[in-house]
This record gives C-alpha cells, sequence and structure tokens, in this order.
C-alpha cells in the first residue's frame, strides 16, 4: 500500500458521520417508514368502509 492510499483510508475513516448514516439508523427509519405506510392503508381502509356504510352499501 503506497502512502497515498494510506492518508486516503484514514481521512475517509475520520470523515463526519451524519446522524443516520450507520446501519442500525437505516434499518430504524426502513422501519418507521413502513409503520407509517400501514397506518395510513389503515386509515384509508376504514375511511372507506365508513363511506360505503354510510351510503346504505
Amino acid at each position: 500500500m503506497t502512502e497515498t492510499t494510506v492518508e486516503m483510508t484514514e481521512e475517509n475513516n475520520q470523515r463526519p458521520r451524519s446522524p443516520g448514516d450507520t446501519e442500525p439508523h437505516r434499518r430504524q427509519r426502513t422501519k418507521n417508514i413502513a409503520t407509517a405506510l400501514a397506518i395510513v392503508a389503515f386509515c384509508v381502509l376504514v375511511y372507506f368502509v365508513s363511506i360505503i356504510r354510510m351510503s346504505g352499501g
């Protein structure tokens, strides 16, 4: 390994990370999005069932 490659590698390891940059944060974000979509889907389902029941169907 050349000296330049070692320096570049060390710089990459020391770069500041954003809060959602790690694997556990990505997994948690994915779970949060899935939960939000499930809640929205449930609300839409309840809305349409309510409309159908009020219309006499």
